[in-house]
């Protein structure tokens, strides 16, 4: 029988222990695994295409508010979307010699409206391409369709119009060039070039919206930038249809209309006068084609739509005669602001002023054969000029968005947002039209005995209260009083007030050369 021979407990265990060892050591000296071949390479991060991308932390919101404007971004900050809006409420009324005595729904009697109602998308690709899409009602201007025999042309979204607002494309190159295409307003004036949502007054004043450019909105393209750092010295240059918003190009006559203003003081110092002290020239030049065009030459009215000078009379036949625009469309004039810093008191004076002299053609035809005939030939020229000055009494003293500057919307989504700037705005301003119709002028004309040839002469004095909390609140209430020299006297002046239309029992005019308005307005904007 073997022998069987027994190994002591320890050795076993000393063996065990030394073979695990082993194990573990050639485990680590092994190579690591590879990859099976033809997986491709994993690939690198995107581009920074805006400097908030750099840095950037996991959480940091991809939608919200930033200076007052709701924002959406892709999570590679290259594609960033702005919802926005604006909407106005206006409770309204006129008082004055003759307004009781109109007839019955001339909009003279006190009522409230939904003025506008605004939905808009602007947009950034990158940091060179920027949008914006807008569609509204009541985006017609105070005025429009007076020819068609009304006095009262209020514009209002209650009209059911849907039409659009701002709509373009912009391509920015550089701060100094920039090219936009789309409708957009046009650059003339420091006025126009303020977005509706943070002009001083409710609407456009007398001379800008009667007479250097009545049609806030233009269909064309732009070219602009900044040169020698922002707003020291900026140029707007565009090529438009000249037909405005409300109707499409018609003829193959363009507008060239550009802007050019300074900010000279700007590089030496941080004082507020130094900072906004603004001087600018505007100038516009066109044509309208005769056979083509046959929209009425724009009225001159009132903030809320009473019609102080209307393109339309009826000739010693009776007959309803239209003044049209025709051939060259001439206008030049200069911006001025000069925000004052009041001593002591920490609050601005803002002084703004404007003026612009106007040469346009024109023509007369009967209404229904405006393509087919032409009565006479005239032109339309004249100065319209205006002085306002705004005081913030309680708040930061300066509006939240620059009047006269329109960019495409961009937020620096790196900075802190300021806090929005809140305040009681009072304001008062002046203006006026100091202009001259004649009917038949040109091209060896013959005036009818009913043709006009006389001034038009119209002022406005007025001023607002309001408050403003940043550009998205703002409630507040306005006056204008409207003054037309020698009104009912056509031979002396065109214009005309509600107390003209009245005439007493021997067919006089009535009398009274004023109209009041009253306006409130609660807007709301993004």
């Amino acid at each position: 029988m073997p022998r069987i021979i027994h190994a002591p407990r320890a050795s076993v265990s000393l063996l065990v222990l030394l073979t695990a060892w082993l194990s573990a050591a050639a485990a680590r000296a092994a190579p690591a695994p590879q990859e099976p071949d033809g997986f491709p390479p994993v690939p690198p991060p995107p581009p920074v295409l805006f400097p908030s991308q750099e840095g950037e932390q996991p959480s940091r919101p991809f939608a919200g508010v930033h200076q007052g404007r709701p924002f959406l971004r892709a999570p590679g900050d290259d594609f960033r979307l702005y919802p926005g809006g604006l909407f106005e409420t206006d409770w309204r009324s006129s008082f004055g010699p003759g307004v009781s005595d109109v007839p019955a729904g001339s909009f003279l009697v006190p009522y409230l409206v939904v003025r506008r109602a605004r939905l808009e998308l602007s947009g950034e690709l990158g940091q060179s391409f920027a949008f914006v899409a807008g569609l509204e009602l009541g985006g017609e201007r105070m005025g429009e369709g007076a020819a068609a025999g009304s006095r009262f042309a209020p514009a209002d979204a209650s009209r059911g119009r849907v039409q659009p607002a701002e709509v373009s494309a912009s391509y920015l190159l550089r701060p100094w060039l920039s090219f936009t295409v789309g409708q957009v307003n046009a650059p003339f004036s420091l006025e126009n070039r303020t977005p509706e949502r943070a002009r001083s007054m409710f609407e456009r004043n007398l001379a800008i919206a009667g007479l250097a450019v009545p049609d806030d909105k233009e269909l064309g393209a732009l070219v602009w930038g900044e040169l020698f750092g922002p707003r020291t010295l900026a140029y707007e240059l565009g090529v438009f249809s000249g037909g405005g918003r409300s109707r499409p190009a018609v003829d193959a006559w363009p507008d060239f209309v550009g802007r050019v203003f300074s900010r000279p003081l700007a590089p030496t110092g941080d004082s507020t006068f130094r900072r906004f002290a603004q001087i600018g020239l505007s100038a516009r030049y066109g044509g309208r084609d005769q056979d083509l065009v046959d929209y009425d030459y724009s009225a001159i009215a009132t903030g809320q739509g009473f019609v102080l000078w209307q393109p339309a009379y009826a000739d010693s036949y009776g007959r309803p005669v239209r003044v049209l625009p025709s051939g060259r469309q001439r206008a030049i004039g200069g911006e001025l602001r000069l925000p004052v810093d009041i001593p002591g008191t920490g609050r601005v004076l803002d002084l703004r002023a404007e003026a612009y002299y106007v040469a346009n053609q024109t023509r007369e035809a009967v209404a229904g054969y405006e393509l087919s005939h032409t009565e006479r030939f005239g032109r339309f020229k004249g100065i319209g000029w205006y002085g306002l000055v705004s005081f913030w009494p309680w708040g930061e003293g300066l509006p939240a968005e620059e009047p006269g500057v329109t960019r495409p919307v961009h937020l620096d989504l790196d900075r802190p947002a300021p806090p929005l700037r809140r305040g009681l705005e009072l304001l008062a301003i002046a203006a006026g039209i100091n202009a001259n119709y004649s009917g038949a002028t040109r091209l060896g004309s013959r005036a009818d005995a009913n043709t006009p040839d006389a001034n038009v002469a119209v002022y406005q004095l007025g001023g607002a209260v309001q408050y403003w909390h940043g550009s998205n609140l703002r409630a507040g209430i306005g006056y204008s009083l409207y003054v037309v020299p020698e009104a009912g006297e056509p031979r002396a002046n065109q214009a005309l007030v509600p107390g003209s239309l009245v005439a007493d029992a021997a067919g006089n005019p009535g009398a009274g050369s004023t109209l009041h308005e009253l306006t409130g307005r609660v807007a709301v904007g993004f």
